[in-house]
């Protein structure tokens, strides 16, 4: 009796900190959404568990979830993304866990820069994915974490870096021009080249085309680029 109370009480606390989160993500405060998400995630596995179970559905957790979301409108899905955010900080060997093999879009800004060499596994997955928009952003997080944000190992950037590479045909010019980026990054020359060689003839002249034009223009001036995205 005593065990399943002192759960309850973790359990609304951390319900507590959760809403708290929520709340100072759909009102824009920085820095009380920062110390919010800090709170939250010092509850641990236990924060990671419960953050989950809400966000992916449980038996009460629709119920409890519409609670915890009650107000905040078309500001829900940030907060959650904020809430996952915090506690996959926290705990990122846990979070990767709960995911199970299997990482979700939504969920691709929430785990981009942990700490957990899964990630980049689970991101290069979804380069294969049908709609360009979610290969775009896994490529996208991939770059990041080439760069060095992931604490990932040499041997992992060098997949990472390879599975993004393999994407310089793709049949979306964004998620091309990230490929070609990646090109750009170790080569000037060989960046222009890549990025003048996926501007297809009949490329459309959309918000990619001239970001890829103003790219090659800015390697050609001998100009640093910046990340994608």
């Amino acid at each position: 009796m005593g065990t399943d109370a002192s759960a309850d009480d973790l359990t609304r606390r951390i319900d507590a900190a959760i809403a708290e989160v929520y709340r100072t993500e759909s009102r824009g405060h920085a820095a009380e959404g920062r110390s919010a998400m800090r709170a939250l995630g010092a509850f641990g596995t236990a924060a990671v568990d419960r953050v989950l179970e809400l966000y992916r559905g449980s038996t009460s957790g629709p119920y409890e979830h519409a609670r915890l979301l009650n107000g905040l409108g078309t500001s829900a899905v940030d907060a959650q993304a904020a809430a996952r955010r915090a506690v996959a900080r926290a705990c990122p060997h846990r979070y990767v866990d709960r995911l199970a093999g299997h990482l979700e879009p939504t969920d691709i800004n929430v785990v981009a820069e942990i700490h957990d060499p899964r990630i980049s596994s689970l991101l290069i997955s979804l380069l294969a994915h049908p709609d360009a928009e979610v290969r775009c952003r896994a490529a996208t997080a991939l770059i990041s974490r080439i760069e060095g944000h992931g604490n990932d190992d040499r041997h992992t950037r060098e997949l990472a870096e390879g599975a993004v590479l393999e994407r310089l045909d793709d049949e979306s010019l964004s998620v091309r021009a990230v490929a070609a980026y990646a090109v750009a990054r170790r080569s000037r020359a060989d960046g222009i080249a890549a990025y003048q060689q996926i501007l297809r003839p009949t490329e459309p002249e959309t918000l990619s085309f001239l970001d890829v034009q103003q790219r090659i223009g800015a390697l050609r001036r001998g100009e640093a680029l910046p990340p994608p995205g």
